[in-house]
């Protein structure tokens, strides 16, 4: 079995998107999962999202998926 490291400059998620209510268009949801690690990440919006992949595309060579580099609260994450 090969086992794939993360890097730093490298990122690569599946992105799933679904609206929780069609009657309100700014009511959608996202996961992603991690193509490196297999963990799954679940947003309640889009801005926090958007948030999550900035943080990740800002973070520092040192810093990793889990953690942001500003200090904000991750993301659910499932295994």
């Amino acid at each position: 079995m090969t086992v794939i490291q993360e890097r730093p400059d490298y990122l690569a998620y599946q992105l799933r998107l679904w609206r929780e209510d069609c009657k309100e268009p700014g009511n959608w949801r996202a996961s992603l999962k991690s193509a490196l690690t297999g963990k799954r990440y679940v947003f309640p919006s889009l801005m926090e999202l958007f948030a999550f992949l900035q943080r990740q595309t800002i973070a520092g060579c040192d810093a990793n998926e889990d953690e942001s580099a500003t200090g904000q609260r991750s993301p659910a994450a499932l295994e």
